[in-house]
């Protein structure tokens, strides 16, 4: 049976709440849909069964853990290759944190910046444990940050080593 309501909805990946994300533990990418009206690589829309056929096209619900016992929710894709997970935690409307960079090496200030926001040092924060919320069966449903990472010069996968 397929849910009507979901079918409908189609958000921008970095539009997505807390809510969203409660109500449907589950999103896809639209990338059958690139090219309709507003629509582009960025929209997702509710995962309305169970049939995953390109695991890379999903992101889940997640809950992250940081070093400090401090909780929070975001999305990951459901991979232990943080170039494909690409996770995020949603603090609110205003500020999503993410870990992955791609070839933009991250501003340690604006980072530091964002996790005052939410009265926490960054010598707090790692390692991150995170969990899938929704258990996708031969999926990776739990792991851990150590850091924030981006592409180098060379395309190789770098740690910014925000270890002091």
């Amino acid at each position: 049976m397929t849910d009507t309501k979901s079918q409908k909805i189609r958000k921008q990946i970095y539009d997505l709440t807390i809510e969203d994300l409660q109500t449907f533990s589950i999103w896809e990418f639209c990338s059958d849909e690139e090219g309709f009206n507003e629509q582009d690589e960025c929209t997702v829309r509710p995962k309305s069964n169970n049939h995953f056929e390109y695991v890379n096209k999903l992101i889940c619900l997640t809950s992250y853990t940081f070093n400090n016992g401090n909780s929070y929710l975001g999305y990951i894709t459901p991979s232990l290759n943080m170039q494909e997970a690409q996770p995020h935690i949603i603090i609110n409307s205003q500020l999503t944190m993410q870990f992955w960079f791609g070839i933009n090496k991250p501003n340690i200030l604006v980072i530091e910046k964002n996790f005052n926001q939410i009265d926490c040092k960054l010598s707090e924060v790692f390692p991150i444990s995170w969990r899938i919320i929704p258990i996708i069966h031969g999926l990776p449903f739990k792991g851990v940050i150590d850091d924030f990472y981006y592409l180098n010069d060379d395309f190789q996968i770098s740690r910014l080593s925000t270890k002091k």
